[in-house]
């Protein structure tokens, strides 16, 4: 358990070191970019089952979007393509 939280710390900070950068390029990327972008939180109460249920649903909506880019991809339709990064993380805690 130790060993498989520790490498799950450091994905995090690899993701933010990521959404870091964008936030510091954010204007090299052009309005439309920009406006497309976003960072959402959604402090909400559930059952365990209700966020296993969730996240199944995130799950499909995310894997459409990923079958639509490779499918492009591989038709070499890449103009206006980039890579995407979309972190999301489903956790209890108590206020």
């Amino acid at each position: 358990m130790a060993a498989h939280t520790s490498v799950t710390r450091l994905l995090v900070e690899q993701r933010m070191d990521l959404y870091r950068a964008y936030l510091d390029e954010m204007a090299a990327w052009g309005a439309e970019w920009t406006r497309a972008s976003f960072s959402s939180e959604y402090p909400i109460r559930l059952t365990s089952a209700e966020l296993a249920e969730l996240e199944g649903e995130l799950d499909a909506v995310l894997k459409k979007f990923k079958e639509r880019g490779d499918t492009a991809t591989a038709n070499d339709d890449i103009e206006d393509r980039e890579h995407v990064a979309v972190h999301l993380y489903g956790f209890p805690f108590r206020v």
